[in-house]
């Protein structure tokens, strides 16, 4: 009885494995793949903006509290929210998402966009970099990134 529930669970994680194998590199069937799996699934969350964001597959894989994401130049991000943000009184939380991401060292982070910003007034800011093996970061668009203000 044992052998046959070990079979069951390895065949579960092989099913798995195949409905997870969209990468990065799988081309446009794969971004096709990540699409269409994003678009049936519902995205819940606590956190009154959300965004996951791939510029490599397609722009917004899922969002919550978002009227528009615009590109305006490499490694710029200008997320436009449908709600009222008071950044006084919360802190943007980013986050490189490593599965629709080209490269190994990236970085993305916000800026304080009252400071200083690329992006229209009201906007939040992500800047997305690859440091290129190790040498020096250039704004780039093959960084995918999860963003949250709760």
């Amino acid at each position: 009885m044992r052998i046959i529930r070990s079979l069951a669970v390895l065949s579960l994680a092989a099913a798995a494995a195949a409905t997870f194998a969209a990468t990065p590199n799988a081309g446009k069937a794969g971004a096709a793949r990540i699409k269409d799996a994003a678009t049936t699934v519902t995205y819940t969350t606590k956190a009154k903006v959300a965004l996951y964001y791939s510029p490599s597959f397609g722009g917004v894989i899922h969002s919550k509290g978002i009227a528009a994401v615009s590109t305006p130049s490499t490694g710029i991000h200008c997320i436009t929210p449908s709600i009222a943000v008071d950044l006084t009184k919360v802190t943007p939380q980013v986050t490189v998402d490593w599965n629709l991401s080209s490269g190994f060292a990236l970085l993305a982070y916000t800026k304080d966009t009252s400071a200083f910003t690329d992006c229209p007034a009201g906007d939040l800011e992500v800047t997305t970099y690859d440091f290129n093996a190790g040498g020096t970061p250039v704004l780039s668009n093959v960084v995918a990134f999860n963003f949250v203000l709760e």
